[in-house]
């Protein structure tokens, strides 16, 4: 299984779970391509709504949850809330800063790729 297809899985997976998600990568057009690939792969019936507006990338699935997209460069995930981390060749730094979005989470899941 490559990369895209781990993070794809994951992405899927806690959507129809109805875990709050946050995708972060340090290039735009990476996670722009992310998130194609998520909603091609998503069940019909689970897309609600998807949004491309720049700086509010994200995904609302038909069961209310939100997957959001960052680039790790911009101003990047502080202050929000989430249950996943999808963490994909971002710094240590980065990786440092978004924990704290976890904070509270009954889920609380942190996956990371170089």
């Amino acid at each position: 299984m490559t990369k895209d297809d781990e993070i794809i899985t994951l992405a899927v997976r806690h959507l129809i779970e109805g875990n709050r998600t946050l995708y972060v990568t340090p290039g735009v057009d990476r996670m722009r391509k992310v998130q194609q690939d998520i909603v091609t792969a998503m069940p019909n019936e689970l897309i609600g709504r998807v949004y491309l507006s720049r700086g509010d990338e994200h995904i609302r699935a038909t069961n209310g949850t939100i997957m959001t997209f960052h680039s790790s460069r911009g101003s990047g995930p502080r202050g929000l809330v989430g249950d996943v981390l999808l963490l994909d060749g971002v710094s240590d730094k980065v990786a440092e800063d978004a924990l704290p979005i976890l904070a509270g989470s009954r889920v609380a899941e942190v996956h990371r790729w170089p």
